[in-house]
């Protein structure tokens, strides 16, 4: 639901057939190879991605974030993570369901501080149909997560007035700022992450990203 249609760039994302999935029972293509599986060690990294934040949310840790949410439907969770042939250093998260399958979402290290989201597989993003995943798609997930987390264990009473403080919160935020993390202690600036690789922020809020895969 973007109030201005011409100021998204040509990264945002494209309007997809349905709003998003929440555990949907779609299982999505994998646009990238994952490359944990049978990796060693990477325990370090795993502290690291797992007790760091992602963007600008510094309020709710990874694990936090993903495991807040994915629990209430998966029976397994866990954290894997190791070093590919190619010398990088990766983390996985895992969800596992016998219902509806496994979830996974890769980070990449950049540095012993610095991560980013590389691959996602599973339920509860973008359309039904067999569109190549885009990373706003997982951006927008992720924002979504965020709100998610943030609001239970809330009243019905406080939810609205915690959704409109929510919903300031993240029109200041760009929605992909949630795809890059940095560990617990990380001194630099969280909003200027996306620059360590090379990336411009997207010119759409994080607010206006989730309402917009949430529109019917």
């Amino acid at each position: 639901m973007l109030t201005k249609k011409e100021e998204v760039t040509e990264n945002a994302p494209v309007k997809r057939k349905k709003s998003i999935l929440i555990i949907g029972g779609a299982v999505l293509v994998v646009f990238i190879i994952f490359l944990i599986g049978s990796l060693g060690g990477g325990q370090d990294y795993i502290s690291i991605v797992k007790n760091g934040y992602l963007g600008e949310y510094t309020d709710i840790s990874v694990s936090e974030l993903l495991e807040g949410y994915y629990a209430v439907f998966c029976e397994d969770i866990k954290w894997d993570g190791g070093t590919t042939d190619n010398g990088e250093n990766v983390v996985a998260f895992y969800a596992e369901s016998e219902s509806l399958g496994t979830t996974k979402i890769q980070f990449k290290m950049h540095d012993d501080e610095t991560f980013k989201v590389s691959a996602f597989e599973g339920d509860g993003i973008g359309s039904n149909t067999s569109e190549e995943i885009k990373f706003t798609d997982i951006a927008a997930l992720l924002n979504f997560l965020y709100q998610y987390n943030k609001l239970q264990g809330i009243d019905n009473d406080a939810q609205m007035e915690k959704i409109d403080s929510l919903d300031e919160q993240l029109s200041y935020i760009s929605g992909s700022s949630v795809l890059y993390g940095a560990s617990e202690d990380y001194s630099g600036d969280r909003s200027k992450l996306c620059e360590i690789y090379g990336d411009a922020p997207l010119d759409m809020s994080a607010k206006d990203m989730v309402d917009y895969y949430m529109d019917e």
